[in-house]
């Protein structure tokens, strides 16, 4: 009998979340091995979590008037390079790309997506968009709300950013967190 130190591994995506390329990391002592932790946790996932869509986390009491300042300016559409680096996303799709701190201010994959607001039957997974001229998407491509963000990452409904607390930062601190339903089940295992 004795410890071992494990470096238990999950995923928001394994836990049916649509966010992709934000894994989180323990080093743990436990009795259990690693391999029987990892099962455990995968068991757990896979049973109580359905893998959602993006849709299930976009905020729907908001209209069109109050989404028009999370709208992505045409001075990026125009650019050549957003042809190719600006990641987008439908309300069908089953996975964004990885919330940073720099979400809101760079417009890159690499920082997060940004929603299509036009229906469609497929997700852009399955019928990728038409990246030939991205202006065809003027007023029809918007940043995720903090409020969005915060559902994504796990966090209650109740959770809110205390006053006083700006758009950019409210993203940053979104960006520099972590997904809090990954961490709680990885805590029960401790």
């Amino acid at each position: 009998m004795g410890t071992h130190t494990n470096n238990i591994s999950s995923h928001p995506f394994k836990l049916g979340y649509p966010i992709t390329d934000n894994v989180i990391t323990f080093c743990a002592k436990r009795w259990k091995t690693e391999t029987e932790i990892h099962g455990e946790l995968e068991l757990k996932s896979s049973s109580q979590r359905k893998q959602h869509i993006v849709g299930d986390y976009v905020d729907t009491r908001q209209n069109s008037k109050d989404l028009e300042e999370y709208m992505v300016p045409d001075a990026i559409l125009q650019k050549n390079w957003s042809k190719e680096v600006v990641g987008v996303v439908s309300i069908k799709d089953t996975a964004t790309h990885c919330f940073t701190a720099g979400y809101g201010r760079i417009y890159h994959r690499a920082t997060g997506s940004v929603l299509l607001m036009t229906q469609r039957d497929e997700s852009i997974q399955e019928k990728p968009i038409d990246r030939s001229d991205m202006m065809q998407y003027s007023g029809k491509l918007r940043k995720f709300t903090p409020i969005e963000l915060l559902h994504l990452f796990g966090f209650p409904s109740s959770f809110g950013f205390p006053e006083g607390i700006n758009r950019e930062h409210q993203y940053k601190l979104i960006g520099n967190s972590i997904n809090v339903t990954v961490v709680s089940l990885l805590i029960q295992e401790l």
